[in-house]
Order: C-alpha cells, then sequence, then structure tokens
C-alpha cells in the first residue's frame, strides 16, 4: 500500500513539473504530446 501512495506522489510530482515546463515553453513538443 505504501509503495502505491509513494508511486501517485511521485507521479503527481512528475506531471506538475511537466506542466510547469510547458508554461514557461508553449511550443515545446512535450507539450503537444501530454496536453
Amino acid at each position: 500500500m505504501k509503495n502505491l501512495i509513494l508511486a501517485s506522489v511521485w507521479g503527481y510530482q512528475l506531471w506538475n513539473y511537466m506542466y510547469v515546463f510547458c508554461l514557461k515553453d508553449s511550443l515545446s513538443s512535450i507539450c503537444s504530446a501530454h496536453l
């Protein structure tokens, strides 16, 4: 159960990082691929 929680938190933080990265570079290929 603990591993599931850690995975969820890690995934959420990764998504937040990707979102902020997209805000900084709206033309990024990462943006178009994930948003």
